[in-house]
């Protein structure tokens, strides 16, 4: 199953990288309102400081971020099962070499779709916070001049797109939420059905010990 982790990017640093997989087209998804939202998968297995950690991001190239969920199954191992999820929603996955020097890796490592290190994915925050605050500003001084006026269209679609960010980010929760909780049914049907197997055994265990005796 897949627990919600963060949004924006992938954050981790390459040398706690184990293993790692991209998709190198996207797939198309659609929400239950109609909402289309074309989506690449990187699958990462990651080195933390307490215990070894498996992700999957699924990044929107239109709106520049990534929404990031942790698997969380004791049924099989995580990168088994990530593989399986992301194969069955369509996604065709590509094993990202690491065995690169660290200037090569750093370039390999740009191009998968929403990873970042930590440092670079704080840095380019605060330089959107300061570019939206720039317009603000611009809007704020003048809203009738050019610049205002450009800055208030600059605003307006960054809105729209953290308005479709929300909705993305909305419909994976839930879609996975959803397969959470149907697996967590299934397996409390198996220990039901487990335990009816257990009770018919026993039952039949003491019917058998009192014909002997009678």
């Amino acid at each position: 199953m897949l627990n919600f982790e963060s949004e924006g990017f992938l954050e981790v640093e390459s040398g706690n990288i184990k293993k790692l997989s991209r998709s190198a087209s996207a797939v198309s998804l659609h929400d239950p309102d109609g909402n289309s939202f074309d989506l690449y998968a990187v699958l990462c297995d990651v080195a933390g400081d307490d215990r070894p950690r498996c992700l999957v991001a699924f990044h929107a190239k239109e709106l520049k971020r990534s929404v990031v969920f942790a698997i969380d199954n004791p049924d099989q191992p995580a990168w088994e099962y990530g593989e399986k999820l992301l194969a069955d929603m369509g996604f065709v996955l590509d094993g990202v070499k690491l065995s690169l020097s660290p200037a090569m890796l750093e370039v390999v490592l740009r191009d998968v779709p929403g990873l970042a290190a930590p440092d670079a994915a704080r840095k380019q925050r605060a330089e959107k916070s300061a570019m939206l605050a720039d317009f603000q500003r611009l809007v704020d001084a003048d809203p009738d001049s050019p610049a205002g006026k450009r800055a208030a269209l600059k605003l307006g679609s960054e809105k729209r797109l953290e308005e479709r960010a929300e909705q993305l980010r909305t419909f994976l929760v839930a879609l996975f939420t959803a397969e959470r909780e149907a697996e967590e049914a299934g397996r409390y049907t198996q220990e039901l059905d487990v335990l009816r197997q257990q009770l018919q055994e026993a039952e039949a265990r003491a019917d058998e010990e009192r014909q002997q005796r009678e």
